[in-house]
């Protein structure tokens, strides 16, 4: 991966602050700010963390990760989208340290004074010194094999946190909220609806069946006849062939019977 590996030299020397890139000018001018307000102490924290930036971040991940021993792994190299995002950030870079006063300094809330300028004599050796003599740290730890070996792991940042969490959060309300859905499928959509749609298929003929039941007792018809009635009756439901008329009537039946209720309901009130 050569350009993915020239892209990440560009943003290690950018965090890193070295001369012509980001980082420089911007370190500048926070380390000024600090020793001009006279905190001394964050001061010479903000410089032990500029070694130990341009140690893990400056030196170590370009090193271990296009430099060191071969592991095998053949790479392709990133897919043009994301060659065009670091190329822009690269560049960027580049640019903004370069020429501080072109764009960056110009759009900063407060005009940066002269003392502040980043490419002053004094500013370029100091900082140059520290890079070099933290590279001289890493190269003396490699020689002298006291560095820490590398270690087959995994790093936990806090992706792996709502990584597992949400895997956690997703089989747990796959097993309730779908064991939910699955029961009231079967006793609501499977019981209750598919019951009551299976009673409006042949209502016309459950209700003429139920109020004719009575009227053929009374005439003396057996309980064979009865059942050869109610076979009758929805097997012309179920061809299309049930009356049209006794549909029309028990409607009207059924519309008079909810008026009447509804007039009684109005008296009472």
């Amino acid at each position: 991966m050569p350009i993915t590996m020239i892209f990440c030299i560009i943003g290690a020397a950018s965090i890193s602050a070295f001369p012509l890139f980001s980082g420089f000018v911007s370190k500048s001018l926070v380390m000024n700010a600090a020793a001009h307000e006279g905190h001394k102490i964050v001061w010479l924290l903000l410089l032990f963390a500029a070694a130990g930036v341009f140690h893990h971040a400056g030196i170590k991940i370009p090193f271990f990760a296009f430099f060191a021993h071969d592991s095998g792994i053949r790479c392709k190299e990133a897919p043009q989208n994301m060659l065009v995002a670091m190329g822009i950030a690269a560049a960027l870079c580049i640019f903004n340290g370069s020429f501080p006063n072109t764009w960056l300094y110009p759009h900063l809330p407060h005009p940066v004074a002269a003392v502040d300028q980043p490419y002053t004599f004094t500013h370029i050796v100091t900082q140059t010194q520290l890079l070099f003599f933290s590279a001289l740290a890493f190269v003396g730890l490699m020689l002298l094999k006291i560095y820490p070996p590398e270690l087959a792991s995994t790093n936990l940042d806090v992706d792996w946190f709502y990584r597992k969490g949400f895997g956690c959060f997703y089989r747990v309300m796959d097993k309730t909220l779908n064991g939910i859905n699955s029961l009231a499928h079967r006793w609501f959509v499977k019981g209750v609806v598919g019951r009551f749609s299976s009673f409006l298929g042949c209502a016309p003929s459950r209700i003429f069946f139920w109020t004719s039941v009575p009227y053929w007792t009374a005439k003396g018809a057996t309980r064979e006849d009865i059942q050869k009635n109610k076979e009758l009756l929805y097997s012309k439901t179920s061809q299309g062939a049930f009356p049209i008329g006794v549909t029309a009537f028990l409607a009207v039946l059924l519309m008079g019977l909810i008026y009447a209720m509804a007039l009684f309901a109005w008296d009472k009130s």
